[in-house]
């Protein structure tokens, strides 16, 4: 006689997911960081947050085993760290809700986030993304964010000094308020071409900003530009013409 076995479904997702926990993940030193795998071994799918922020934190190799996030990632106030080397088999982030938040601010010595390139989103129809890169005086470039694609609910690039451009939010299409704001050092918004349906769009600030070649076909909200005091060139820019936010297009 043939013999069959049920195997229980919490079983199966635990063999896919291995030991990870159902909470909040908060890594606040390098030892937490370098003992993630031994606390949580097979783990490489967090449902929740992860959060790293640590005085001692000097890299994310620990980290090296994760796959995807089912909410966010933060980074935030890391003087040590440099680089996000750790997270490069990072491919998934928002998969529990449809809406991804990724969030990296007050890291005094990070110079490149290049390693979060295979993390992927795209927001579809019903999601959105949460972007906020801010207090990151040695961060040169965004590459890295190539591949979070789509519609995203908040974009906000603030006084980050090495920055020069915006290369990197190649694939952001659109953005219910957008924000570049005090970047010392950027000089243009290279990067944002496929943005078209925006509703705040304020840029400000930005002390080299020297062009501003980019037309946006839908803004809704208003488009605010000032205090760039170097700024000469904003061809393609439409403002709104009409309604309720006509007033506040300001350049």
């Amino acid at each position: 006689m043939q013999k069959y076995f049920l195997i229980p479904f919490c079983f199966l997702i635990s063999v896919v997911y291995g030991q990870c926990p159902d909470f909040d993940i908060e890594l606040t030193t390098q030892a937490e960081v370098d003992n993630f795998a031994d606390q949580y071994p097979n783990c490489t799918h967090l449902e929740r947050w992860l959060t790293i922020s640590g005085a001692d934190i000097t890299n994310l190799n620990g980290l090296a085993g994760l796959l995807g996030l089912g909410q966010g990632l933060e980074v935030l106030n890391n003087p040590l760290l440099t680089s996000l080397e750790g997270l490069n088999a990072l491919a998934e982030i928002g998969t529990s809700r449809n809406q991804g938040y990724l969030t990296i601010r007050d890291n005094e010595r990070l110079e490149s986030i290049e390693a979060l390139g295979a993390m992927g989103y795209s927001s579809g129809e019903d999601g959105g993304f949460d972007l906020s890169i801010y207090n990151n005086p040695l961060l040169r470039s965004l590459k890295g964010l190539e591949n979070i694609s789509g519609y995203f609910y908040l974009c906000l690039i603030r006084n980050n000094g090495a920055l020069v451009n915006l290369e990197g939010l190649s694939n952001i299409t659109g953005a219910d308020d957008f924000y570049v704001m005090k970047n010392s050092g950027l000089k243009s918004l290279k990067g944002i071409e496929k943005l078209q349906n925006v509703g705040a769009f304020i840029v400000e600030e930005n002390s080299s900003l020297i062009s501003f070649d980019l037309k946006i076909a839908n803004p809704s909200c208003g488009i605010i530009i000032q205090d760039n005091p170097v700024l000469e060139d904003i061809t393609g820019l439409v403002a709104p013409e009409s309604g309720d936010c006509a007033s506040r297009a300001v350049i």
